[in-house]
């Protein structure tokens, strides 16, 4: 009775949030996806172009969670280390020192996140891993490996491998085409089926 009375109120408006990058930003179709699927879903989105999970050029990721967290969503959906893996992009092709001092930097950053999330009473995250780019697949592995890792030690976190997909890329060579789009946004359906992760608040 006292777990169907703290689900009936959960705020509907901080159900689901999503923070990120580009992939995930208002723009990408994954929000309208993932809507469509559970049209009764409330999605707040604060994903922004060009954010890391360093501060750069715009606010990171962590800063805008914190900044955006409240109420505390039952649901968070997250990506990010792909903007601080290109701004290095040719160390990281070779797979140098420095490109892996930061990735490992990027995997730490990323998982105080998700257990700062999950202190804060978030109950659900899914993490959606970065895809193979040319030349980058190596160091999509190094990062991906370890917050996958980290992710099967949490039973909140919930890991998202693109890395089975056949990602095709657009004209600029990061971002996907509206058709791998849409497999990203049924891979992550998939992963809220999966594990009956909370999209909609329940009906009395």
């Amino acid at each position: 009775m006292k777990i169907w009375l703290l689900l009936w109120m959960w705020p509907s408006s901080a159900l689901v949030n999503m923070y990120g990058d580009s992939i995930l930003a208002k723009d990408a179709p994954i929000q309208h996806d993932l809507q469509s699927f559970a049209p009764d879903a409330t999605i707040q989105n604060f994903a922004k172009v060009g954010a890391g999970m360093r501060d750069g050029w715009v606010q990171s990721i962590p800063s805008i969670y914190h900044e955006n967290k409240a109420p505390i969503p039952v649901t968070v959906i997250l990506d990010g280390g792909g903007n601080d893996i290109n701004a290095i992009r040719q160390e990281c092709v070779n797979m140098s020192i420095k490109c892996r001092e930061t990735i490992l930097d990027v995997v730490q950053v990323t998982t105080e996140l998700m257990d700062a999330m999950i202190e804060d009473g978030v109950q659900h995250v899914i993490y959606l891993g970065l895809f193979y780019v040319d030349n980058l697949e190596k160091a999509v592995d190094f990062g991906n490996d370890r917050i996958k890792k980290y992710c099967h030690t949490i039973p909140q976190c919930h890991f998202v491998d693109l890395r089975c997909l056949s990602v095709q890329l657009g004209w600029d060579g990061m971002h996907p085409t509206r058709s791998s789009y849409h497999d990203i946004s049924a891979t992550i359906w998939d992963i809220v089926q999966q594990h009956r992760v909370p999209f909609t608040r329940p009906v009395r």
